[in-house]
């Protein structure tokens, strides 16, 4: 509810020529519509609300590593966490990589 009142949805619409004609010869276009939002908001607080996870999970893996051979998974935990790591710094790429090149 917070992110419809503080970030209302816009509507685009995209125009798609395709390789379809009618039976005049006249090719057809296809509209598609979408809802978007024009502020990076929301994906910066996605991924600093990662980031924040990661950072407690990294320090709850360095917590469990004197924990008996039985309950020690910090090697396991320590795996998921790096690549988890690695698929975030991914996402940020791609979001400051957006900017510079725009979709068509």
């Amino acid at each position: 509810i917070l992110w419809v009142a503080l970030d209302p949805r816009t509507q685009r619409e995209e125009k798609i020529l395709t390789d379809e004609t009618t039976d005049e010869g006249w090719r057809i276009v296809a509209t598609e519509y979408y809802c978007s939002s024009e502020s990076p908001v929301w994906m910066i607080i996605s991924l600093v609300w990662q980031c924040l996870l990661l950072l407690t999970s990294t320090v709850l893996a360095f917590q469990m590593r004197k924990v008996r051979e039985e309950f020690n998974e910090s090697q396991k935990l320590a795996f998921v966490i790096y690549s988890h790591f690695v698929f975030v710094v991914l996402r940020l790429i791609a979001f400051l990589l957006e900017s510079e090149f725009p979709p068509n």
